[in-house]
């Protein structure tokens, strides 16, 4: 364009300086001092919404033309929000310096955030893990199975690993001879690609009335299991149940 060296390095440092001064006198700070102010921000509150309601036809006319700018270049104008994501973060993260909440509560709501970006391959249980059985055993191995892990859902293979048929629930053992076989107890298990996002997994759980899932690759091969508990613990923590409750106890008896 035939702009000087120091011209253009002026003008990379004003827009430098203009990005911070937005962001720190613009963005941050009037919302922190907002959040931390109740009694000012409620006074200031009325006036605000009515420049707000005058400068709006500025306000359309400038987001409208930008629109069109970004569309002429072949980009996709950005969607309108009320709050973002961060704002909520920054709300909470003060609510917890101010006490208003605690650390847990705000921690737990950032990983409901998280939840949807997260996927199944890091969180389930890798095929090595899996506690399985074969179909032609017994119902008195699946209840030694289950007395030795605490698990109440078992998945069923078929020859191998690779060819999960179903699982047996422990309830459904309840009234049988142990000598019974579990392929007349088979119950189906619902099957999820290792790319699914586990938001979507808890999703079709709860569509299928299921605990457990088999978790396979893009050739079908078993590569994990992952529960309802996995999916629970992304947001709550771990949760420790009865059987791992005893067993610690009885690792320090």
């Amino acid at each position: 364009i035939g702009l000087s060296k120091n011209t253009i390095t002026l003008i990379g440092i004003a827009t430098f300086v203009m990005i911070l001064v937005i962001l720190i006198f613009c963005e941050n700070t009037p919302k922190v001092f907002a959040v931390r102010n109740e009694k000012f921000t409620f006074r200031i509150a009325r006036p605000i919404r009515v420049i707000v309601f005058l400068l709006s036809p500025i306000a359309t006319a400038l987001t409208a033309v930008s629109n069109i700018i970004i569309k002429v270049f072949g980009g996709k104008p950005p969607e309108k929000k009320a709050i973002t994501e961060e704002e909520i973060k920054t709300m909470l993260k003060i609510g917890e310096e101010e006490g208003t909440i605690e650390k847990d509560e705000r921690k737990m709501i950032y990983e409901v955030f998280e939840f949807d970006e997260t996927k199944t391959k890091e969180v389930m249980v890798s095929r090595k893990n899996i506690v399985c059985i074969p179909e032609d055993k017994t119902v008195g191995a699946v209840i030694n199975i289950v007395k030795e892990t605490g698990f109440s859902r078992i998945p069923v293979y078929r020859n191998n690993i690779d060819n999960i048929v179903g699982m047996i629930h422990v309830k459904d053992t309840l009234e049988l001879d142990k000598d019974a076989p579990i392929s007349n107890i088979l119950r189906p298990i619902l099957r999820i690609k290792t790319t699914n996002n586990v938001d979507d997994v808890l999703r079709e759980m709860q569509r299928k009335r299921t605990h457990i899932a088999v978790v396979t690759d893009e050739n079908n091969k078993t590569v994990g299991l992952i529960s309802m508990e996995d999916l629970i613990e992304e947001i709550v923590g771990e949760i420790a149940d009865e059987h791992e409750i005893r067993r610690k106890n009885e690792d320090f008896s």
